[in-house]
């Protein structure tokens, strides 16, 4: 065998940091592979860049068994290697190789430090043309020495754009060269191009480095990509489409029916409610439960169903998404499902009024009549434009600043459990989403333990390296008692010793349990939604693993009405936070709305009351829990 050639770029030693949750699994792999590298009698490119990889490990102290001759010995033949092979040569073995991000940049960082001449370097990176560009601007000494060589092949690629802007999170350099009218042509050029991602245009819109004539252009692509997106997003054409209606056509012992209709690769699902049981169900309290219990706007946790969820979609789905930096996950799933929930408060909302029942005039009965007969609330009170009203912008309007009312009244109110109806007058500021108070100083637990944190991770998530080939994920199997110590692999069971370590897990030498009961739902709580709601865990909040957390300050309350995951969606859709949000607030706060069409505003207006409605069954939702818990 003169080389491993081909072998597989996941097959090979890759170091990423000591911190890495893959350190152990790579360092017991080391022995191995230093063996077969060291027998080839003609080592390509991608085995000398494994050897200079593993020498990062051996560089780390961590082996005890090493001797200083060995990493001497591999160091000098990594440096003949590149001393003796041609530049031709190089990039032969360049263009066939395809490296990782972490072999590229162990690449650069040997060209760095070689004897190649410049032209020769010249001749590399004219090979490194596109999104490849930014391997060779990873490395400070290469863009210093070649910037105007860098310059040339940023300039020739249209997406040169999303790597200025991108450059910190990228740890790119960028090159000195790179003078105002030179940035302006790069961005200008995406801006025009075909398909540029609503965040790095609003990225450009902001830059303060770049022009006002292209920062105002960026902005006016922007304003259209967004509006065309969100048409699409309200109509449903997500791929899949949707169709919810509310029918007299079903059985009695139906609540509702699903029916998925599949001709070629569209798919058209229909959702139907039944409508006789809702004919029956139309007092004012009923009707806020039913959003609840028929409609599912809100689980059984207390959690908003169309807030987006870690890891929600497929692993394909999530890598393919087409979300830049900064931006909200608005992936195929969410759009899904919150079109899914979107529809079905519209098509709820025009039932009752064809029943004569205004939901406007539900939302003021739940403020002014509701919160004080039934918890002694007074002076959260608030007032919705008739729903006949004429003007669509007023209308709109109106019910936004109404959010806003509601979100200022609860903050004021969660803040003293008391609230005097002048004090909203002289308040003016509207708190961020993510600071709506809670009455509850308990009501979520958020876990800030890495090693918690790395616990959720490989119990939970479809990429843990735990994970062989079970159906559900790790976490599941253990708490089901069908998860044995046999079924993992050697370096698999190091992960597990780090869990028992943390008082996590235990095993009799055989199975595999948790050390409490409760420890499965507080963790997967807290991967799924972020935090752990505490209301509707009434049993956990004397666990004593709980209170051992807390003292050692692994986890810490947080007492808001809304989860981190919960305030996002509703930034994306009334905030400037997500550059490919909608961006509702602003637009109607500052009278920036004249140019949007009738049937927008109709949309917007419906948007605005269901946020209304799904803070109105957030707060409900607490004060249940709360009363109910103090009882």
């Amino acid at each position: 065998m003169k080389n491993e050639g081909r072998v597989l770029m996941e097959n090979r030693i890759t170091f990423y940091s000591t911190h890495d949750l893959a350190f152990s699994m790579e360092y017991v792999r080391i022995k191995e592979r230093i063996k077969r590298l060291q027998n080839l009698s003609k080592p390509g490119l991608m085995d000398i860049l494994e050897l200079a990889q593993i020498c990062r490990y051996l560089d780390t102290g961590n082996d005890s068994k090493k001797t200083s001759n060995s990493e001497k010995v591999i160091k000098k033949e990594i440096n003949k290697w590149f001393s003796t092979i041609s530049i031709d040569n190089l990039i032969s073995e360049i263009t066939r190789s395809s490296l990782s991000k972490q072999y590229e940049d162990e690449l650069w960082e040997r060209i760095a430090l070689s004897k190649y001449s410049d032209n020769e370097v010249k001749k590399i990176l004219t090979k490194y043309s596109d999104n490849k560009i930014v391997y060779p601007m990873r490395n400070k000494k290469i863009v210093k020495k070649y910037g105007y060589s860098i310059l040339q092949n940023l300039i020739k690629y249209d997406g040169s754009a999303e790597i200025i802007l991108s450059r910190k999170e990228n740890g790119v350099t960028l090159p000195s060269e790179l003078v105002e009218n030179e940035e302006d042509k790069i961005l200008t050029q995406y801006i025009d191009s075909k398909r540029p991602n609503p965040g790095f245009l609003k990225a450009i819109s902001l830059d303060g480095t770049a022009s006002y004539s292209v920062r105002l252009r960026a902005l006016k692509k922007y304003s259209s990509t967004i509006e065309k997106h969100f048409q699409e997003h309200h109509t449903g054409r997500i791929g899949t489409e949707i169709n919810v209606e509310i029918t007299t056509d079903l059985n009695a012992n139906q609540d509702y029916d699903v029916q998925k209709e599949e001709n070629g690769s569209n798919i058209k699902l229909i959702i139907r409610f039944n409508g006789n049981h809702l004919l029956n169900l139309v007092d004012w309290p009923t009707i806020l439960n039913n959003f609840e219990f028929i409609f599912g706007l809100i689980n059984s946790d207390g959690i908003l169903n169309m807030a987006p969820f870690t890891e929600q979609g497929g692993v394909l789905e999530r890598i393919l998404s087409e979300t830049g930096t900064g931006m909200f996950p608005d992936n195929f799933t969410f759009k899904q499902l919150a079109s899914i929930d979107i529809l079905s408060f519209n098509a709820y909302y025009f039932f009752l009024q064809r029943q004569g029942i205004d939901l406007e005039r539900i939302i003021e009965w739940f403020f002014n009549d509701y919160l004080v007969k039934n918890f002694k609330i007074e002076g959260l009170s608030i007032s919705v434009v008739n729903a006949m009203s004429s003007s669509p912008e007023l209308k709109t309007l109106n019910a936004m600043s109404q959010l806003h009312r509601i979100i200022r009244m609860y903050s004021l109110f969660s803040a003293d459990k008391y609230f005097d109806r002048d004090l909203i007058d002289s308040f003016s500021d509207t708190p961020r989403f993510a600071e709506i108070g809670s009455i509850a100083h308990d009501k979520y637990i958020k876990v800030l333990d890495q090693g918690l944190v790395y616990a959720q991770y490989v119990l939970f998530s479809d990429q843990s390296p735990l994970s062989n080939s079970f159906e559900q994920n790790v976490g599941k199997s253990i708490a089901t008692n069908n998860q044995k110590w046999s079924d993992f692999n050697e370096y698999q069971t190091a992960i597990l010793d780090h869990l028992i370590r943390l008082h996590i897990l235990q095993h009799d030498g055989k199975k595999l349990t948790f050390t409490d009961p409760s420890m499965y739902r507080l963790l997967h709580s807290s991967f799924t939604y972020g935090v752990i709601p505490t209301l509707k865990l009434d049993p956990f909040r004397n666990n004593k693993m709980l209170q051992k957390w807390s003292a050692k300050k692994m986890v810490i309350y947080q007492p808001t009405l809304l989860t981190p995951y919960e305030s996002n969606l509703f930034d994306y859709y009334f905030s400037d936070k997500y550059p490919n949000g909608l961006g509702l607030r602003n637009k109607y706060a500052h009278g920036a709305f004249n140019s949007i069409p009738i049937s927008m505003h109709r949309l917007n207006y419906m948007l605005c009351l269901l946020f209304i409605v799904l803070i109105i069954l957030k707060i409900k939702n607490e004060l249940d829990l709360n009363d109910r818990r103090n009882q």
